[in-house]
């Protein structure tokens, strides 16, 4: 057996000793018999750097003073505000009206002296643009504030209320789909549009003719009119015309007025809106089914043609229908044309993954950063 070199026998036992005191020793020292995170996580006679912590709390505040610079010197740009939707614009309008409402009872119970209902009473009539012409501003203060009074709110405050009146039938809208189509995948994913726009119109008729029949009663009995009568003001009422003969008169009348008027006008007003977009819609679509069914003359075939080599592509006779269908433009394929010669970089005719990825990576550090995508 070959004898060890002499004095090998110590040095192996000193550096076991040493790795095991300068490993072992440290990490454990802080937790051995109830120590503290606080210990030392080296000897204290160890010569290090002052820069280099020598205790587990001096290690972690380290150690988030690391990430704190880091985190300081990313440019992280901040996360855009998503648009209000739902609930949050809900609540907004109905803010926007109520303060844009109280606004107006302030000043015509303070400068014309009016009572609060007719106070109110006036401002709705004079925000959906009714007009009975029974109260009116008299005063050349009230005149001046009134004239402020219709330009600015007549405008903003029926556009949170048509929004307001769009979100809720939107509402009775989803349910009643869900309920006309099997499943509710089947509602998301495969909705017809023609369906929804007339169940749309179909419930805004709905709500509309409901309101007529609420109003006539109403009219009928706080108002004491004849049938004829209340259907007669609830119509001229609810499509703005206002001649002024017949108004609600009494108090019961003037509170049902109030909202009465903004649900009517702007429910009529918003079928009106949705079938003409529905019909304009559906001759669009008319028009589109005539041009593809078209008989493709030699004038057409030739402007497919678009490189002229006596054969039509399936990409050239796509996108030569949807321009030709107003889907598109031409410019908006020459734009898309000159991005995809910009990502093609060998012009070979087609985009590969290196190709993208070469286009992203700004700075040629060959890595696609975060702010690169």
């Amino acid at each position: 057996m070959a004898s060890s070199p002499p004095g090998s026998s110590e040095r192996s036992s000193l550096l076991a000793n040493t790795t095991s005191t300068s490993l072992n020793q440290p990490f454990m020292a802080g937790y051995d018999n109830g120590g503290s995170p606080s210990s030392p996580i080296l000897p204290a006679d160890a010569a290090l750097p002052p820069s280099i912590p020598r205790t587990a709390s001096e290690l972690e505040a380290a150690e988030e003073a690391r990430l704190e610079a880091v985190a300081a010197q990313a440019e992280i740009p901040e996360a855009p505000r998503a648009p209000l939707t739902g609930k949050g614009l809900l609540a907004l309008s109905l803010a926007t009206v109520f303060g844009y409402l109280c606004l107006g009872v302030l000043m015509y119970t303070t400068l014309a002296g009016m009572s609060f209902l007719d106070a109110l009473y006036f401002c709705v009539v004079t925000l959906t643009t009714v007009g009975y012409g029974d109260l009116s501003a008299h005063k050349p203060v009230t005149k001046l504030f009134a004239c402020f009074y219709i330009l600015i709110g007549v405008a903003m405050v029926a556009a949170f209320l048509s929004k307001l009146v769009e979100l809720l039938l939107d509402e009775q809208e989803d349910l009643l789909v869900n309920l006309l189509t099997k499943n509710r995948a089947q509602a998301m994913g495969a909705e017809d549009p023609d369906t929804a726009a007339k169940v749309e119109v179909g419930l805004g008729v709905f709500y509309f003719l409901l309101l007529v029949g609420v109003g006539t009663t109403v009219f009928m009995v706080c108002g004491h009119m004849s049938v004829i009568d209340a259907f007669y003001l609830t119509v001229v009422s609810s499509s703005t015309v206002g001649y002024g003969d017949y108004f609600p008169s009494s108090t019961g009348t003037r509170l049902f007025a109030i909202f009465f008027l903004p649900l009517s006008t702007l429910l009529l007003g918003k079928i009106i809106s949705d079938y003409t977009e529905m019909q304009a819609s559906k001759r669009v679509k008319q028009r589109q089914t005539r041009l593809l069914l078209a008989t493709v003359t030699a004038h057409e075939y030739a402007a497919m043609d678009a490189d002229n080599d006596n054969r039509v592509s399936l990409m050239e006779f796509m996108v030569h229908t949807l321009i030709k269908q107003e889907k598109v433009t031409q410019e908006d394929i020459e734009q898309i044309h000159t991005r995809f010669t910009a990502l093609d970089k060998d012009h070979n005719g087609f985009v590969t993954r290196d190709e993208v990825g070469e286009e992203r990576d700004e700075d040629g550090d060959g890595f696609i950063d975060a702010d690169e995508l």
